[in-house]
């Protein structure tokens, strides 16, 4: 696959404090990428330096092109949706619907409708009075109706309920999971998007603590729930966490196989979030 995105020890300062260190990655044609970390952690000054809205150090390359020298086209293939909504308040759904229309050319109004009338949000109504949960589905709605070639969300759930964010979601991954249209999601909600991502960017203190593909996660990290009398065994092998869970100890390994594990305890897939803390905080030597 081709690679949309492509950064080679991209920095970024501010005042002379590194916010991002070294950032190298690729992100390819048709993916899911989902890149996560705490708030905090650098994840929007990566995608604005990604989008040529920041200066920075390093090299960087979207859609083929510098994106500091080439961002208006880059936008023409691009749709962002940023953690603060920026949107005209002033004007009503429709004629927001409409401006869009008359400006970008890969934008549906029909999609854009269909979005809509899965909600409870009127054309007719204002946008300042419109609630906060509204105003991020009416934000997504305009997104995911616009056919770009690569789709970055920003905390893009923030604002909605449970069971909106499912609604969202799943729409999400019918529209983008064609294998010719790429997602970058960023979100410190690492449990909602942990089955939905092909790919995976886990970034803290402003470097990336790992880059693999889900396929590789699910092969390489494995959980053991230690059978009595398995625990110092289990500590001889390495763990890269270990944690007390209802009474039992459970162990974290890296790059060791269930078949190598399973006499020791009962083999489980460790969420995300284990596996980020424990590639965050294990010592670096």
């Amino acid at each position: 696959m081709p690679a949309l995105v492509e950064t080679e020890g991209l920095t970024k300062r501010y005042k002379n404090l590194p916010v991002l260190e070294n950032v190298s990655l690729t992100i390819e044609e048709g993916s899911i990428v989902g890149l996560l970390g705490p708030n905090g952690a650098g994840k929007s000054t990566l995608i604005q330096c990604i989008l040529g809205l920041l200066a920075y150090e390093g090299q960087c390359r979207t859609l083929g092109r510098d994106p500091r020298r080439f961002r208006h086209r880059l936008m023409e293939n691009t749709t962002y949706v940023p953690d603060q909504l920026c949107l005209p308040l002033w004007l009503t759904v429709e004629q927001l619907i409409q401006f869009m229309r008359s400006i970008h050319p890969r934008f549906s109004e029909t999609q854009a409708r269909r979005f809509l009338n899965q909600t409870e949000i009127k054309c007719s109504s204002r946008l300042y009075k419109l609630s906060k949960g509204m105003l991020v589905q009416l934000h997504l709605a305009l997104a995911l109706a616009t056919d770009s070639q690569l789709l970055i969300l920003d905390e893009p759930t923030l604002g909605l309920d449970v069971t909106r964010r499912k609604e969202f979601w799943k729409q999400v991954i019918n529209d983008y999971s064609d294998g010719k249209r790429t997602l970058l999601i960023a979100t410190h909600l690492i449990p909602e998007v942990e089955h939905l991502i092909s790919h995976l960017i886990l970034i803290h203190h402003g470097r990336i603590a790992l880059n693999q593909s889900m396929d590789s996660v699910l092969e390489n990290y494995q959980s053991v729930l230690a059978l009595p009398g398995q625990i110092e065994a289990l500590r001889t092998l390495k763990p890269i966490k270990e944690q007390e869970m209802f009474g039992r100890r459970v162990f974290l390994f890296e790059g060791r196989s269930p078949r190598e594990l399973a006499p020791y305890g009962e083999i489980h897939q460790p969420p995300l979030t284990d596996i980020f803390e424990a590639v965050t905080q294990r010592d670096p030597s």
